[in-house]
């Protein structure tokens, strides 16, 4: 094997590692509060809702507070549920206190809940509740949120096909970099072909655009979904390979000179050959 192809390789084992390492920390760090608010959701499935009374905040508590608890704890089904899964997950340092977000997807006998509530945890480790919300979903989060091509609107479909282009144009302007270059050169271009300028994102789930003007991809077109979250579909323009490909045109038709770093590096090519 190649040694630089050899130390590549090791350096991207350790990128790899770290940030499987760095991701799971992230993720054990997001959770430490979990227990607190499944603690919560168990007392509402169950109808407990005197006890979650007790540790409302301040702020949130009124007359009618009982009474909208008993509301949500009759929305959910009189049964255990199949499964509970951890869906969201936040946490936020505040002045005086650590509040945490939480998300539950419930599933029961042919029926999915979405419980999140807010959380509030004092200095001297006692937990108060902020907020406390229950909306019935039409299907799991992960076959809401798959992705799939059928049923999607103009913007879902305008923007993949965006994506797909620019991607092939900065892939094919790096083949044609590496493939035609020589020398230092080559790797100058390399990095600045695959980069894109702005932003163009959709929820492939809802189809909700938007739209970043100072912002720079590697590389020019990203897909990627959270967790039982929604797909993102964003696209850059290929401001790199566009600036390429318009030098390689003027070289090639309208017969320019190439720029003085790639006359040394061919001339200097040229005399070894003669050799």
């Amino acid at each position: 094997m190649n040694r630089s192809l050899l130390w590549t390789s090791i350096a991207l084992c350790v990128v790899v590692v770290g940030c499987d390492e760095a991701g799971l920390m992230k993720k054990a760090e997001l959770l430490k509060d979990e227990p607190a608010g499944r603690k919560y959701l168990e007392l509402l499935i169950q109808g407990k809702v005197d006890e979650i009374k007790g540790d409302l905040d301040a702020t949130i508590a009124d007359a009618d507070t009982g009474e909208k608890l008993v509301q949500l704890a009759d929305w959910l089904p009189a049964e255990t549920p199949k499964s509970i899964k951890v869906v969201d997950s936040r946490t936020t340092e505040r002045e005086g206190f650590h509040q945490t977000d939480l998300g539950y997807e419930c599933e029961f006998e042919n029926t999915w809940y979405l419980v999140t509530m807010s959380l509030k945890r004092k200095q001297h480790g006692a937990w108060a509740m902020l907020g406390l919300h229950v909306n019935r979903l039409p299907d799991s989060l992960e076959n809401m949120h798959k992705f799939t091509l059928v049923g999607k609107g103009l913007n879902q479909y305008f923007t993949l096909l965006l994506a797909l282009g620019s991607l092939a144009l900065s892939f094919y302007a790096f083949w044609e970099c590496v493939r035609t270059r020589v020398g230092p050169s080559r790797w100058l271009w390399a990095p600045f072909i695959l980069t894109g300028v702005g932003g163009l994102v959709v929820n492939w789930t809802t189809g909700q655009m938007g739209f970043q003007i100072w912002l720079i991809h590697i590389p020019t077109a990203i897909a990627e979904a959270q967790p039982l979250g929604p797909w993102m579909i964003g696209v850059s323009f290929p401001l790199g390979a566009m600036i390429f490909l318009n030098e390689r045109w003027r070289e090639r038709v309208l017969g320019e000179p190439l720029s003085e770093s790639d006359r040394k590096v061919r001339a200097a090519m040229d005399e070894l050959r003669g050799k």
